[in-house]
């Protein structure tokens, strides 16, 4: 009888981390779709969302679920969990300026149009380290 109360304990609080964990990753999976479907242009918008949105940003859930993770995840969840909060317009955008570099190297004629021009933008890249960087976020929370 003296033991029956503590198992029963120890079941609550895991039935109540493995909820926390879900919700988690349930919510990780919605911002994945999100970043999915969205359009090119929009990912860094909806990256600022995504961290700082009050109460269900990534960054308020990533703190209340942290404790949950286990201790041989916890370093590789904090690496992730600051990588992506800390990714910048140039991360998301990947714009090269190389053809610009190279437009201003040489002196033709072309050479102010061309300088003139706005980098190209790899959105896809870009939405691909958010989608790895979240992925690791959720593999982390199993």
């Amino acid at each position: 009888m003296g033991v029956g109360w503590l198992l029963n304990h120890y079941l609550a609080i895991g039935r109540e981390r493995s909820k926390r964990l879900r919700d988690f990753r349930d919510a990780i999976a919605v911002w994945v779709m999100k970043f999915e479907s969205a359009a090119p242009i929009d990912l860094q918008h909806l990256h600022r969302i995504s961290v700082h949105q009050e109460g269900s940003g990534l960054r308020d859930r990533c703190a209340s679920v942290r404790e949950d993770i286990r201790m041989w995840s916890k370093k590789r969840f904090d690496i992730a969990r600051l990588a992506y909060s800390s990714l910048s317009q140039q991360d998301i955008e990947n714009k090269d300026i190389t053809c610009i570099a190279e437009a201003l190297s040489k002196t033709n004629p072309n050479t102010v149009k061309v300088a003139k021009m706005k980098p190209l933008c790899d959105y896809e890249q870009g939405r691909q380290r958010i989608l790895k960087l979240l992925l690791e976020l959720s593999n982390c929370a199993n």
